[in-house]
């Protein structure tokens, strides 16, 4: 596979030529596998960052260090209308038994 922005000798890093090595991250739930960077379920909104690092094969001192910049979203919500039974309001009771249910 072929990347357009990391670059070796002035093109296109090839990743059979390179090794890609995990540097740091900001949140431990943003992690480097290969050349992917992943995002595990349950990680909160936000901003975070990853530095990773590319060194040349044949010459395993020609490295380059850089930073991901993840932007990780919240789930949807959506709270809906819900509609209860009619209550006598002189002995009470429940309209609704569960308003995340309905």
């Amino acid at each position: 596979m072929y990347y357009q922005n990391d670059l070796l000798n002035g093109v296109a890093v090839n990743t059979a030529s390179v090794t890609t090595t995990f540097v740091s991250s900001t949140n431990p739930n943003v992690t480097l596998s290969g050349t992917n960077v992943l995002v595990a379920a349950g990680t909160a909104a936000g901003i975070y960052y990853l530095d990773y690092r590319i060194c040349e094969i044949i010459n395993p001192a020609n490295c380059s260090t850089t930073t991901v910049t993840v932007t990780v979203t919240a789930a949807p919500i959506v709270a809906n209308i819900d509609y209860g039974i009619s209550i006598n309001g002189y002995t009470g009771g429940t309209s609704v038994s569960n308003v995340l249910g309905q």
